[in-house]
């Protein structure tokens, strides 16, 4: 990659790294790998929920801590949305009285703890990906509940990746205890029955958040590769300056000389990544795919038959930002340097992520790529560096598989207008236009 940073490479094999396709998959590769794990499971998602799903990945956690008196067993979730359930569900009393049952259900210790990045959830929130199991890490930005997990009918795709690297592994877990674990007192346990208000830990929880910003993935200098033709590297970034996350993002786009892949579920790029989509569109010859969900594949849509709820206008603002993006840079759709995918499959929704270079470089993360996720959320990605395209097979099944249902939008006339929106979403969408509100709206999303 041009114009490199330093980044804590390590070496792998191609039979190291593997793609499970599906939620479905995703979710019996994991309850298997808990079930076999021998030394360590550490789980960071955004959430586990207390539903059918949830429960099982629970189960498992404690069946194996029982087998296995030895295990160590660790969940980091976010702490805001640990302690509330799925917006508009009957769960008022939140996730974390579900983990206290667990802990009584099977007096054995594991440990789920909750972790404060912002003292407002909606100014920030934990959003760290990955499973490690013993030597393995399993990446996705797939969270723990139902839908995620495809525990019944509908699911909500995520990517999903098995690395098996003890270095990797390693590196992870180094984390989690250098920067949530030495003494943190705003890093809070959670299955012990103790509701803690934000406000009672203010203080720490702003000074964790300070010093957070300044957190790096450490692998040792024996350990690390300049070269090789594949390796890993573990990238953390959280904050606007300084974010190493970012501009690894950054100079992934802009060392692109062939075709550039990205995922994001919500079309709502923050201005320096599309200032740089900008830049290869006009100046270079390079083609550029953007794969997103369709409105309806958005975890905040709700049908036009069901009762409204403001919460619901996101995805008609993701979607507006699509068609004026689409029709000022027509021309390179034209052309077929520029090629956006919409994802579509029944009531399912969307939620992949990453960046792809030239099929050398892949960054995988559970980074929404929006401004959101780039300026106020704890963000992570492994940047798997193959220069000599052993993995390309492998992710172009991938591809396959997610373009399988998707269309490619050819005009402005392919995307919805304002004017055939449901009455009261026209109505609340053309205010937030007309106030300028959307400019507000856009930062939190």
């Amino acid at each position: 990659m041009q114009n490199n940073i330093e980044l804590p490479k390590i070496a792998i094999k191609s039979t190291d790294f593997n793609i499970v396709i599906s939620p479905s998959e995703f979710r019996i590769k994991l309850l298997d790998s808990i079930k076999n794990a021998k030394n360590r499971i550490y789980i960071s998602a955004l959430y586990l929920e207390n539903d059918e799903a949830g429960y099982e990945v629970l189960d498992a956690l404690y069946l194996a801590k029982q087998q296995n008196d030895k295990l160590v067993v660790k969940v980091f979730i976010d702490f805001h949305r640990a302690q509330r359930g799925l917006i508009g569900s009957d769960n008022v009393t939140g996730n974390i009285k579900g983990y206290y049952d667990y802990k009584k259900k099977y007096n054995s210790e594991i440990e789920i703890y909750g972790v404060p990045v912002k003292t407002i959830e909606v100014f920030g929130v934990f959003h760290l990906k990955g499973f490690v199991i013993d030597d393995t890490v399993i990446y996705s930005g797939a969270s723990l509940n139902n839908v995620y997990l495809n525990y019944n009918e509908k699911f909500r795709l995520d990517r999903y990746f098995v690395i098996s690297s003890k270095l990797l592994a390693d590196s992870f877990v180094d984390f989690f205890h250098r920067n949530f674990l030495n003494d943190n007192k705003a890093v809070t346990l959670f299955n012990n029955d103790v509701k803690v208000d934000i406000k009672s830990i203010k203080k720490m929880a702003k000074k964790f958040t300070n010093q957070s910003k300044k957190a790096f993935y450490k692998v040792n200098d024996d350990d690390k590769v300049s070269g090789g033709s594949l390796s890993v590297a573990p990238i953390y970034g959280l904050g606007k300056n300084n974010n190493k996350l970012n501009n690894t993002i950054l100079k992934l786009i802009k060392s692109t000389t062939e075709k550039l892949t990205i995922y994001t579920p919500y079309f709502n790029l923050p201005s320096e990544i599309s200032k740089e989509i900008i830049y290869l569109l006009e100046n270079t010859s390079v083609k550029i795919s953007i794969i997103i969900g369709d409105k309806t594949a958005n975890d905040f849509y709700i049908s036009p038959d069901k009762e409204f709820k403001k919460i619901s206008l996101i995805p008609y603002l993701y979607e507006q930002n699509l068609l004026r993006f689409v029709d000022k840079y027509q021309k390179h759709i034209d052309s077929g340097n520029l090629n956006i995918f919409l994802w579509k499959k029944g009531v399912n929704t969307f939620h992949l992520k990453g960046v792809e270079v030239d099929d050398k470089y892949r960054l995988l993360t559970g980074n929404n790529l929006n401004p959101r996720g780039w300026r106020q959320d704890m963000e992570n990605g492994i940047l798997v560096s193959d220069t000599n395209k052993e993995l390309v097979d492998m992710f172009d099944k991938e591809y396959e598989y997610i373009l399988n249902d998707c269309f490619r939008i050819d005009s402005s006339k392919s995307i919805d207008s304002v004017n055939i929106y449901p009455p009261v979403v026209k109505k609340y969408i053309k205010n937030i236009y007309r106030t300028q509100l959307h400019k507000i709206v856009k930062r939190l999303m």
